[in-house]
């Protein structure tokens, strides 16, 4: 069957189900024992949902595990996993709208929090989860503000599961800090702009990116200009991502004798971090290996 007629298909079939289920009240668990099911567009929302929800709610991870949101489409099945959640949690920001083009196929019941609302200008940067305080004190209680009011019964379980969480992202904050404060003003040179927010908190410097737009390859003009500028600055490390193709970031390396270590700003797949602040700790353990 030709892929357009089965998306079609699949589409209509979803359709049909949800017409099915939208007699639901807005608020499936308000009142009752029933868990809110949540999407999330990629693993550090999902954790987030998690910590705050705690077992008030059931998350489903939308990215799969290796992909990069900038270049991902939802799938068919996605979009029929997506139709039973009541709450959508997205980034915004033009990184992972793809989950919101789909989001009428789950009926009028489903709610949508743009975490980068109010953060995040049009076209601007959008990774606004990689800094630890812009989660603890802007993203973190708009998922718990979003909680209260699909089930407001459990309002202080989830206010103290915030304030719990925002207390060790407060302990991961300083942890960083003490860790990079010998390195304020190093440069480095990232696979792509992803670190933007990170190294604004923590006085860093980015240098470069392989990629200004990702899954489009530097040119030969494009790396030679990285190389130059990388050579005014000593041997500044090169980040590459496990979501990307690292030849091109290897073989600028390769030009002026800098590391290469991997950064990971999602985390989630084998043998990654699955959890928001494991993930940034190792984060930082690979920092500190290429500062030193």
């Amino acid at each position: 069957m030709p892929v357009r007629r089965y998306f079609l298909v699949a589409l209509l079939a979803l359709a049909l189900l949800v017409a099915g289920c939208n007699t639901k009240p807005s608020s499936p668990a308000a009142g009752t024992g029933a868990k809110i099911k949540v999407a999330a567009t990629i693993m550090p929302l999902a954790d987030m949902v998690s910590q705050i929800g705690g077992n008030r709610v059931q998350v489903l991870t939308l990215l799969p595990p290796g992909s990069s949101p900038h270049t991902f489409e939802i799938t068919a099945p996605q979009m029929k996993d997506l139709a039973g959640a009541t709450l959508l949690v997205q980034v915004g920001g033009g990184l992972d709208e793809w989950a919101g083009k789909f989001a009428a196929a789950a009926g009028p019941g489903l709610q949508i929090i743009n975490l980068g609302q109010g953060l995040v200008a049009p076209g601007a940067n959008p990774h606004i989860w990689l800094d630890p305080v812009l989660v603890r004190d802007q993203l973190a209680p708009k998922v718990a503000g979003a909680l209260v009011a699909l089930d407001p019964e459990h309002k202080d379980y989830f206010e103290t599961n915030l304030k719990k969480w925002q207390q060790q992202l407060t302990a991961l904050d300083r942890e960083i800090q003490a860790g990079l404060a010998p390195f304020a003003g190093y440069a480095f040179i990232e696979f792509h702009p992803a670190w933007f927010y990170f190294a604004r908190r923590y006085h860093l410097q980015e240098l470069a990116s392989v990629e200004e737009k990702p899954g489009q390859e530097p040119s030969a003009a494009e790396l030679a200009n990285i190389v130059q500028t990388a050579r005014s600055k000593g041997k500044p490390p090169v980040f590459i991502e496990p979501q990307f193709n690292p030849q091109a970031a290897r073989t600028l390396a390769a030009e002026y004798g800098g590391r290469v270590l991997t950064l990971d700003p999602l985390g989630g797949g084998p043998g990654a971090p699955t959890t928001y602040i494991d993930l940034m700790r190792r984060n930082l353990e690979t920092m500190i290996e290429a500062f030193r």
